[in-house]
């Protein structure tokens, strides 16, 4: 079978987000091989008809898809899906609605309260100085699209009362109708991945971020650096972690259990993340759901499903399994 994977166009002057797409890239494409198939990669720019021809020409059995933006823009990550929609190739991972939806952080949020799903309080950042809803919390600003913990940094963490941090944040973003504020839960951090296969969807072992060594003033959150940045104090005190004690075991049983409800909520595939904080009362907040979480080798996706037992590959046979089929 032949096989295209679709990645990330780079810009250039792409971002340590961006250019782990690259790694993504050739992570898969050595599985593929060793799975017996013939690769060809083809990038994603937003001249969308060069991507479109080169498709036609390959005439591919099926896409991985490691497409998380468009030349440099988070909003148009399902144009990828689209495409091969319309061409009617089969592709790996989350379909396109899921994708459109889930990439709207805002959408979500409204969608799991809808569905009793706990969410932190969050405001448009246009309307912070105008309703009460998150007056005297201490809140982080968000992009609606963006990924990859882009634009969180130090300055994004305030009191919403702190004139001078809120004129500042309000200043640096100009399209303000892209952002929002959202209460900032104090409390742990854990990430729930999943994975589906021929019998179904798997929630895999939970993982706990440990903030180490943080001083007291310092916000623990897994922002930009502790994502990306590999010389800086937040990516070296940033430690994901599967040992969870056993008093947390009906806590894990609720992560779970809200991680599957959010999957068949949203009609996921292939593969999932969802992030949640835990209050200082013990009560689960989701932060995110992401639709095709990185899987380079050194992703927290693929650190749960080798907590599991299985190895790269074994996560990459997993993924083509249904588009194979078809």
């Amino acid at each position: 079978m032949r096989a295209v994977i679709l990645n990330t166009f780079l810009e250039k002057f792409p971002g340590e987000d961006e250019l782990d797409n690259l790694q993504e890239t050739k992570a898969v494409e050595k599985a593929l091989k060793e799975l017996g198939f013939k690769i060809e990669i083809v990038s994603f720019p937003l001249d969308i008809n060069k991507t479109i021809n080169s498709l036609k020409k390959i005439k591919p059995d099926f896409v991985f898809n490691l497409v998380e933006s468009i030349e440099g823009n988070g909003s148009f990550i399902y144009f990828a899906t689209a495409i091969l929609d319309s061409l009617r190739i089969p592709y790996t991972g989350n379909k396109t609605d899921a994708m459109y939806i889930t990439s709207n952080k805002v959408v979500t949020k409204e969608i799991l309260q809808d569905h009793k799903i706990r969410v932190p309080k969050w405001l448009r950042l246009n309307e912070i100085n105008s309703k009460p809803t998150l007056r005297k919390k201490k809140i982080i600003i968000k992009h609606v699209w963006e990924h990859a913990s882009r634009g969180i940094d130090d300055d994004a963490i305030f009191f919403a009362e702190d004139e001078k941090k809120l004129k500042n944040a309000l200043n640096k973003r100009k399209d303000l109708e892209n952002y929002f504020a959202e209460e900032f839960i104090e409390g742990r951090e854990f990430n729930i991945s999943l994975i589906e296969d021929s019998e179904g969807v798997h929630v895999l072992s939970p993982a706990e971020m440990h903030f180490t060594n943080y001083p007291k003033h310092k916000d623990k959150v897994v922002n930009y650096k502790a994502k990306w940045d590999e010389k800086s104090f937040e990516y070296k005190n940033t430690v994901r972690s599967f040992d969870i004690p056993k008093k947390d075991k009906k806590l894990l049983i609720s992560l779970k259990k809200i991680s599957k409800r959010i999957w068949d909520i949203f009609n996921l595939n292939g593969y999932a993340r969802v992030d949640f904080r835990i209050d200082k009362q013990g009560k689960p907040y989701v932060l995110e759901i992401n639709t095709n979480p990185g899987i380079a080798p050194d992703s927290g996706f693929i650190a749960a499903c080798e907590k599991e037992g299985m190895t790269y590959k074994q996560v990459i046979s997993k993924l083509i399994t249904e588009v194979c089929k078809k």
